[in-house]
């Protein structure tokens, strides 16, 4: 007889099958918003949630939901979510890292991690983007993105631009994720800049997510070296 034990919380569910009160297999263990219908690679396994458990056929194992002495329970404990993040203090104010940040059609001139980005017209909310990016072992990679933010710097208010991944993965629940920039005003024209970028979904442990984070920290160092370059040229003039 299988039995099948489902432990879910709003960002991690895992999946244990016992048989004759031994474990069978490892226990699976994914990233999953719960009100999604999602599906895990190895095995496969559909869980609908939330709800109670119901007879599914589990092939990995050959099992069934079946004798679950309980169904799922919700924690309002977060779960930690992978991520990447970078920060850099740039010397050259806010509004010179803006433009560089905005200026899409010239990252392949300063921009070894984004190389490109396919785009119609200035940027604007809602407006779709398509990166290049290349890691730092020579491959690449593109996605579909949608800016979900825009704010100028402007005085103290720091600038903010993000945008979130489009596609099949993040319609289904798979790998979701939203990117934010912001550049933050610092004494004696000067600036931060901080990036992050958070993961969900169930295949996020397939992500590369240690070529992100040096994609990230390329990109910020980049970055501070365009803008401080520009600062220094119109300053010279």
């Amino acid at each position: 007889m299988w039995h099948v034990i489902l432990e879910a919380k709003p960002s991690l569910t895992r999946v244990t099958v016992f048989s004759g009160g031994q474990q069978v297999g490892p226990t699976i263990a994914a990233a999953l918003d719960p009100l999604d219908v999602a599906v895990t690679r190895d095995p496969v396994v559909r869980l609908g949630l939330p709800g109670p458990v119901e007879d599914r056929f589990y092939p990995w194992y050959g099992a069934t939901w079946a004798n679950c002495k309980s169904g799922p329970t919700w924690s309002r404990e977060p779960m930690p979510r992978p991520f990447a993040e970078a920060s850099i203090d740039i010397d050259a104010p806010p509004a010179h890292v803006w433009a560089v940040m905005l200026d899409l059609a010239r990252y392949h001139e300063w921009n070894p991690f984004i190389v490109a980005i396919d785009h119609a017209g200035a940027p604007a909310l809602g407006g779709a983007l398509r990166l290049h990016v290349r890691w730092n072992d020579g491959t690449g990679a593109s996605s579909g993105e949608e800016i979900t933010e825009l704010v100028a710097p402007e005085g103290e208010r720091a600038g903010r631009l993000a945008y979130r991944f489009t596609g099949p993965l993040p319609a289904f629940g798979l790998v979701r994720a939203t990117r934010v920039q912001q550049v933050a005003p610092l004494p004696g024209e000067r600036c931060r800049y901080f990036t992050r970028e958070e993961f969900t979904g169930l295949l996020t442990r397939f992500l590369p997510l240690a070529k992100v984070q040096d994609g990230f920290d390329r990109h910020a160092r980049a970055l501070k070296a365009r803008a401080e370059a520009l600062a220094a040229a119109q300053g010279g003039r």
